[in-house]
């Protein structure tokens, strides 16, 4: 089954000085896809990693998410649907 997964995190540096991370791992080999680090990782950037991601290895059968972000699942749904 062709599966992988997102998964979001947030910490803060010695700073306070807080940044996201976006990991993208396929499931059924565990090979980590795309490592996104920002300051801030609004849906239009997750959305493009997926784009990239999938020019190369085609379209995923099934995407599991953790930590979602509020309103990506409806960016995500309004780009399938474009």
């Amino acid at each position: 089954m062709d599966s992988d997964r997102h998964r979001f995190h947030e910490r803060q540096f010695i700073q306070r000085k807080s940044f996201r991370t976006l990991n993208i791992i396929d499931d059924f080999n565990r090979e980590a896809l795309w490592i996104e680090i920002d300051t801030s990782l609004p849906s239009l950037q997750v959305i493009c990693v997926l784009v990239i991601i999938a020019s190369w290895r085609g379209y995923s059968s099934q995407i599991r998410m953790g930590n979602v972000l509020l309103g990506f699942n409806y960016q995500v749904q309004q780009r399938v649907n474009d």
